[in-house]
């Protein structure tokens, strides 16, 4: 991922061949358009994917009071980001799955 500096013709949004280009975060940036896998997932990551959408869903009433109450930003990741990561490290979810 690159960040575009304002230039004559600024920043664009928007897939342009294999280039996409989007605002995020106050910054202009660029990168290449994802490529889908030819190899199927692992059991592994397909654990990962499934406790990955159970915290979203989880967290998804309560993101306007994440985004603005928990932790603080570090870097270029969000509060909300934060809770995710956390949820998933710290709640156990090894149960249902």
């Amino acid at each position: 991922m690159a960040e575009i500096e304002r230039g004559v013709l600024g920043g664009f949004s928007g897939t342009v061949g294999p280039v996409v280009g989007a605002h995020w975060r106050g910054k202009d940036i660029i990168r290449a358009r994802p490529r889908k896998s030819s190899k199927p997932p692992t059991d592994l990551q397909l654990i990962q994917q499934a406790k990955f959408k159970l915290v979203t869903r989880f967290l998804q009433p309560v993101q306007g009071l994440l985004a603005q109450y928990f932790g603080s930003y570090e870097g270029d990741r969000s509060r909300v980001n934060n809770a995710v990561s956390y949820t998933i490290t710290e709640a156990r979810l090894e149960r249902g799955l």
